[in-house]
């Protein structure tokens, strides 16, 4: 089954030249109104700041600890119209030291539907005596075309400014002039750790009947106000006197320490197609009619589906082969061009050019299942780590990626397009447990993506050892891996010798060793991969007088133990979920028996459990040992952090417990 339609209006195109008319008179009697709103806001700023920017006004309380303090971030966000509006921002920052020393450059991203108006600044001394000034020369122009991409209308503004003693001062200000945007980004006042905030204000000013929807964080409800006239409504957020945060070891995410507001207005417009984000099914139709009519394929590959059909029939197997035949005929290579940004290139010319974006790879692929007769959807995904955590009540554009998925009347199979080697079937970690916008010509939805669990991150390892009087060995090693553990594997497998041979030396924990053979390989159908080796180790164990000693975990073996903080005032975030099981057979040298073993261990807390046990073969030639490691991703409030850094401590101390040989 496709996913479900929901109502939404269709996005549409503005061509009329009286309704283009009208609406420049209003774009320039609300710019006009607002520039003197503004004009008096500034020069209340101006009173405040200006005049004393010296470091001996900065409150004492808000220096302890701070590596750099902003005085003033200020924003004002002037909306037109859907589309249209201005930013205007002033940012003072007194750089402490060197650590601080990132507050002083800038970086103001830009494409064609944004320009950058009225940059400029100044940097003061400690005493606050201004001692530069910054005009836009002094900021380089440069393309932020990355190596993935042949081509992208984005560019930004850098600058970097010092001065020869710590502490000093950088004042910028800078107007953005928007002519198209979905969503605006979000106000973060303090993007870094160890920086505390004297000032700092977001105001939306907007028509009246204009409408307009927010998220805040950190932002004490207090510290929000709005006012509203006949005409017009401004919404302001503030933060005053906040001191700086370092985040503990395990911290939460950003967003839970740090102040931040995301905001979007109802309608949108870009490169004339307009749109609204009044309901999810409402933008999944906009993103839906900018990808219609884009998926005819050529004569060849035509052919070329025919004849995969012809030997897979209607089956699992024949997505996988159209899978395959993506990833082997064309690469990814961003193009982000204007409205490109949001609507694909052809199927046609993706399959012509061999190359293409996230969103041609993913409509090639909906275009290429559905003329084999499956049905097909792309999807709207934010990959990688979330900015902030994703609310299904506030409508918005957070989506940086785009997947397909293959909907099945039991099950979903989703497809990363992106990827040239991930099987079908298999999104990858940076992509699963999270929300996809499912779109088409008519409206979408939301829908979650797989979630990875314990048991789909796996680790496997087997190996024999065979120990020598001496204390080297020699052993043979055979380790399986899945999920999220298996991504880096199924990489370098793909890779030179050298690469490969690198990859193993970073995991194994020896000083001093030999790998005698090697094979990595990756699974085709399976999110799996395998690494198996023959290994000759040097000093293994210790020989002392008729003693050996040595560390039953051949391999994975942590190290560290975590000091655990006096004080804590955050949660404690335990990580990702995975689980490794090591199972290891020893043979021990002739003429030596088993004078001690370590006790077995076994640990449970919330979010995890280990346990190991070392046994003596019944010939008493040979040592068994087993160990497993489950975790899973949650949260410890401050009260219960203990119990993390005991098990943590408690299972490093078995890890590498040692046995005990003597010569009989």
């Amino acid at each position: 089954m496709g996913p479900t339609v929901l109502a939404a209006r269709k996005p549409r195109r503005i061509n009329d030249d009286s309704m283009k008319q009208f609406k420049g008179f209003i774009l320039r009697f609300s710019a006009a109104f607002f520039s003197c709103w503004m004009i008096l806001l500034c020069s209340l700023t101006e009173v405040s700041y200006t005049n004393d920017l010296s470091v001996s006004r900065i409150n004492p309380e808000l220096l302890v600890g701070a590596n750099a303090v902003v005085r003033l971030d200020e924003r004002t966000f002037q909306y037109h119209e859907p589309g249209s509006g201005q930013m205007l921002v002033r940012r003072i920052v007194t750089i402490l030291n060197s650590d601080g020393l990132s507050h002083a450059s800038l970086e103001i991203p830009y494409h064609s539907f944004t320009k950058i108006k009225k940059l400029g600044g100044a940097v003061y001394n400690s005493a606050g005596d201004r001692v530069d000034k910054i005009r836009g020369r002094h900021f380089d122009d440069e393309s932020r075309v990355s190596a993935i991409s042949i081509a992208e209308d984005s560019r930004i503004k850098k600058g970097r400014f010092t001065h020869s003693e710590y502490p000093f001062t950088v004042e910028i200000e800078y107007r953005i002039d928007y002519s198209g945007f979905i969503q605006l980004p979000a106000w973060t006042p303090v993007n870094r750790e160890k920086t505390a905030i004297e000032e700092g204000s977001l105001t939306v000013q907007l028509p009246r009947d204009a409408q307009i929807d927010f998220r805040t964080f950190n932002v004490p409800d207090e510290n929000f106000s709005q006012t509203a006239s006949n005409e017009n409504r401004s919404y302001r957020w503030e933060i005053t006197g906040m001191k700086g945060i370092e985040r503990e070891p395990f911290g939460p995410p950003w967003f839970e320490l740090l102040p931040a507001v995301v905001f979007r207005t109802n309608e949108f417009q870009m490169d004339g197609y307009a749109g609204n984000l009044e309901e999810w099914s409402s933008f999944a139709s906009w993103i839906g009619y900018l990808w219609q009519g884009r998926t005819e394929l050529p004569q060849v590959v035509k052919g070329e589906i025919d004849r995969m059909v012809d030997i897979h029939g209607q089956s699992h197997e024949l997505i996988q082969a159209i899978y395959t035949f993506l990833q082997e005929n064309t690469r990814y290579v961003s193009i982000q061009l204007g409205i490109g940004g949001f609507q694909t290139e052809t199927a046609r010319s993706t399959a012509e050019n061999r190359y293409g974006d996230c969103k041609a790879l993913s409509n090639y692929l909906v275009a290429m299942l559905r003329y084999a007769g499956v049905e097909a959807y792309p999807a709207l995904i934010r990959n990688g780590g979330f900015s902030f955590p994703f609310d299904t009540e506030f409508v918005h554009n957070p989506f940086n990626h785009s997947v397909v998925t293959i909907p099945f009347q039991n099950d979903t199979l989703w497809v990363e397009a992106t990827s040239s080697s991930f099987p079908a079937g298999y999104l990858g970690a940076s992509n699963s447990n999270r929300h996809a916008l499912v779109f088409h010509n008519n409206g979408g939805k939301l829908v979650e993506t797989p979630l990875l669990k314990p048991e789909d991150n796996f680790q496997k390892r087997s190996a024999t050892v065979k120990l020598l009087e001496n204390g080297d060995a020699s052993a043979s090693v055979s380790t399986q891996l899945g999920g999220s553990q298996h991504e880096s594997v199924r990489s370098v497998s793909r890779q030179a010798q050298r690469r490969q041979r690198q990859f193993l030396d970073d995991r194994l924990p020896f000083n001093l060793y030999d790998i005698s053979s090697y094979q990595i390989e990756a699974g085709e159908a399976k999110p799996v991969a395998s690494i198996a080796m023959d290994i000759k180790i040097t000093s293994y164990a210790t020989v002392v007088g008729n003693r050996i000693m040595f560390s039953p975990n051949l391999v994975e073996r942590t190290r560290g133990y975590l000091t655990p903080p006096r004080m804590r005032s955050q949660p404690l975030h335990t990580g990702d979920s995975y689980h490794d099981v090591d199972s290891i057979s020893i043979e021990i040298p002739e003429n030596y028996t088993v004078e001690a073993i370590p006790e077995p261990v076994s640990l449970e807390f919330e979010f995890g459990s280990y346990s190991s046990r070392v046994s003596v073969a019944d010939d008493g030639k040979s040592l068994n040992y087993s160990r497993e490691l489950l975790m899973e991703p949650g949260v410890l409030p401050v009260g219960d952090v203990s119990q993390f850094y005991s098990f943590i401590n408690d299972f490093v101390r078995s890890d590498n417990s040692q046995a005990v040989l003597v010569k009989i």
